[in-house]
Formats: C-alpha cells, sequence, structure tokens
C-alpha cells in the first residue's frame, strides 16, 4: 500500500469517524446535558480551543506487525486540571477497521504525565485485527456522551487530537526500514504525510527566443 493510498484511508477514515458519531447522536433533537451545552459558557471560544487543553496518544511503535510488543498511553500537556476537576470530562474514542467506535473514559488518569492506556506483550493478528486503528480524544462538558455532538466541550474543537496506529501481518511499504514507525511522517500522527501533485517543469525562455519574439 503506497503512502498516497494510506493517507487517502485516514482522510475517509476521519470523515467516517465524525458520520459515525453524528449518527449515534441526537444532535436534532437535544441540547447535549445543560446549560454547559457548547456557546454557552463564557470561558469557551475559538481563540481558546477547549480552553488551552492539550492531549496527546503514545506509542512505542506507529505499525505493529505480528509479534511486536505494544504499549499506549495518554498525556495531557496542558488543561489535565480542568480534566481532573470534573469541570470538563475526557474520552478515547477508537475508530476500528471494521468501523466500530469504542469509548474509553480517561478523566479519571488526566495528567502531565504517561498514563498507560493499553499494553500487550504480544501483538498477534488472530485476536487483534489488522488494519488502521484511529484514537481520537474528545472533551465534553461535565457527565456529556462523546457520541452526542451537542456534549462536546466547546463544539467542535472538543476533538483535540487524532492520531492512527496500524496493525499489520507483513512489511508496509511506508514502513520501508521496518522501524515500525511511518516514514515521512512530519507531524508524527501516524499516517505518511501528502505527496505534493508533480508540476510540470517551466520551460524557460532562451535569450535567442526572447530576442525573435521582439524582432519579429
Amino acid at each position: 500500500m503506497n503512502k498516497f493510498v494510506l493517507k487517502l484511508i485516514m482522510h475517509l477514515r476521519q470523515a467516517l469517524l465524525v458520520i459515525g458519531i453524528m449518527l449515534c447522536s441526537s444532535i436534532a433533537l437535544a441540547q447535549g446535558n445543560s446549560g454547559n451545552a457548547p456557546g454557552k459558557n463564557k470561558n469557551l471560544g475559538h481563540n481558546n480551543a477547549s480552553d488551552g487543553v492539550m492531549a496527546m496518544i503514545k506509542s512505542n511503535r506507529q505499525i505493529f506487525y505480528d509479534g511486536d510488543p505494544l504499549a499506549i498511553s495518554i498525556r495531557f500537556p496542558r488543561g489535565s486540571d480542568l480534566v481532573s476537576s470534573g469541570e470538563v470530562d475526557a474520552f478515547v474514542l477508537i475508530f476500528q477497521p471494521d468501523a466500530e467506535i469504542i469509548v474509553v473514559p480517561v478523566s479519571a488518569i488526566a495528567s502531565t504525565e504517561d498514563a498507560k492506556l493499553f499494553e500487550l506483550d504480544v501483538v498477534e493478528i488472530e485476536t487483534l485485527p489488522e488494519g488502521v486503528y484511529q484514537f481520537g480524544v474528545v472533551l465534553t462538558v461535565a457527565d456529556g456522551n462523546p457520541l452526542d455532538l451537542s456534549d462536546w466541550y466547546n463544539g467542535l474543537l472538543g476533538l483535540v487530537t487524532v492520531s492512527g496506529l496500524t496493525v499489520s501481518g507483513e512489511a508496509l511499504d511506508v514502513d520501508m526500514d521496518g522501524d515500525g514507525m511511518v516514514d515521512d511522517d512530519s507531524d508524527g500522527d501516524g499516517f505518511a504525510d501528502e505527496e505534493p501533485e508533480d508540476e510540470e517543469p517551466v520551460e524557460e525562455e532562451t535569450e535567442e527566443e526572447t530576442e525573435e519574439e521582439v524582432t519579429g
């Protein structure tokens, strides 16, 4: 699978993630959990980006082959106190290769230090299916439902980070050196950077051609 195809799959899965959440929610009929719903809190606003909460999904690899150890953790470099205080709830949403969504509450472990989410001594594709797993950290109002968009803290800015992890039974083109890290991934999100479209070279005019145009 080449880098372009993998990146395209990433974009499609992000779209499916949002669509799946929307299908699970009742945004057309509900206004979330309370008067704290998005747009009703004076602390909310685009410039705050969910009051400055920052979350990171960390792993020992980005690509896990059959037999590799797996360790995934979460860290809140900024705003963990807002989560641990109960003012905001945090969840990890895992979009699986079969398009099903797993919801993992993480408010209780919100910290500026790494907190363990999952750990496996050995990855076995018989029990952990192959494919791309997307991890999204979603913030909601207190006691909110992460599958209800109207409960997201600060609207769509409640989705504070998205990263991808891949499980594979064979070597992938995006990991040419086999180190378990995606090649050409400058932002570290687990997906190869998009390749720029090939541009046709611009032919430069020679001095003789320029003189012919002027005299002609």
